[in-house]
């Protein structure tokens, strides 16, 4: 037996998340732009586009912004500095 208002709902989530998904790639995208060198190293570390863009995007603890809004208020050489501090094992 067909759920059709269950369909719907499943649908409405298939078009939510590829709209996520979407913007995560605007994301990167502009990043890769404005920031090479960054974007460089973040693919070092992450290995694939679509992992970057998620970790770009996931909210900080505390009251930090997420690596992307901080890359957009010009923050990018300390996302670049922790990035190449984990690429290299220094704490911090």
């Amino acid at each position: 037996m067909r759920h059709e208002s269950l369909m719907a709902l499943v649908q409405q989530y298939e078009l939510a998340t590829n709209a996520l998904d979407a913007q995560r790639r605007r994301v990167w995208n502009a990043i890769e732009a404005v920031e090479p060198e960054l974007a460089e190293e973040l693919l070092r570390l992450f290995s694939t586009p679509e992992a970057v863009s998620i970790w770009l995007l996931q909210a900080s603890r505390g009251s930090q912004p997420c690596p992307a809004k901080a890359i957009a208020e010009g923050g990018g050489a300390e996302v670049l500095e922790r990035v190449l501090r984990t690429l290299h094992g220094s704490a911090a």
